[in-house]
């Protein structure tokens, strides 16, 4: 029998060291582009920049020697699967009293939006691509409202008008506007 033998030492040769290569980071055009809009949306979300808003738009008339004011406050920018609100005022701030009034909507704009519900409750008739909305008479200094409640179901941008008529259909005044609707 042999001797045994002594046990073998651990190696003191280590691997090669690896070369030293420059760290760099390379993005294509696209991950170029990405990246900013990345940390970009969340602080513009954060910041209240891409929620809801509205914005109010006013028109001036004259129907004889009553003075009217036609206001309208419409959502700018509205979320997906979210509601927003069309408002119009007329107010009569002349002296003389003023027959019934018509408002007109542009239908299309309407039909951008899965819900468009009329409060309080008005005559309202269809022609020719507008709604049309019969306002009572107005007396001096006196105001009326309408509140169309939208919901929208898709994004996209939805252009519209509101328009102010005479008793006769004469255009008075007209608001053009758009809404944002972000996914």
């Amino acid at each position: 029998m042999s001797p045994p033998s002594a046990p073998e030492t651990p190696s003191t040769d280590r691997p090669p060291t690896p070369p030293r290569l420059p760290r760099r980071v390379r993005l294509g055009p696209l991950e170029a582009f990405g990246l900013p809009v990345l940390i970009l949306l969340p602080a513009l979300a954060l910041a209240g920049l891409l929620g809801p808003t509205d914005a109010p738009r006013s028109a001036t008339a004259t129907l004889g020697h009553a003075h009217l004011v036609l206001r309208v406050r419409h959502p700018s920018r509205l979320r997906c699967l979210r509601g927003g609100a069309l408002q119009i005022e007329v107010a009569n701030t002349g002296t003389q009293a003023v027959p019934a009034l018509a408002v007109d909507i542009y239908e299309t704009y309407l039909d951008g939006f899965s819900r468009a519900d009329v409060q309080p409750a008005v005559a309202a008739e269809s022609r020719s691509g507008r709604l049309r909305l019969t306002l009572p008479a107005l007396q001096p200094g006196e105001h009326t409202r309408v509140q169309i409640r939208l919901d929208a179901e898709a994004w996209g941008r939805r252009s519209g008008w509101v328009g102010l008529a005479a008793p006769d259909g004469a255009a008075l005044a007209r608001i053009d506007f758009t809404t944002l609707v972000l996914p």
